[in-house]
């Protein structure tokens, strides 16, 4: 019996994630944002996410560029990526 394709695995109704690392990062950093884990105007400090979450910087700062598309985070020229100070609702209109 030879490897399962990717098409077999489908058909059998297994549920795959296509989602890449960092989307599911960005997904897991904005619920922690809209849960108030991180007050508004808070620096998202890359060295203790990267450790925290066991993936590597290139991996967060992609997560933290589509919170940043989003409007969810700002950045700071060469300093650091903060929550933006905005009301709850906005936030939410955001997701």
């Amino acid at each position: 019996m030879g490897a399962v394709t990717m098409a077999e695995t489908e058909s059998l109704g297994i549920p795959l994630d296509r989602r890449t690392l960092a989307m599911q990062l960005a997904d897991a950093l904005r619920d922690a944002i809209l849960q108030g884990k991180f007050e508004l105007g808070a620096v998202l400090p890359e060295a203790r996410l990267s450790d925290e979450f066991k993936v590597g910087r290139g991996t967060l700062r992609e997560a933290l560029q589509l919170l940043y598309a989003e409007g969810l985070i700002e950045k700071e020229p060469r300093k650091a990526w903060r929550v933006r100070k905005s009301s709850d609702k906005a936030a939410w209109e955001v997701v």
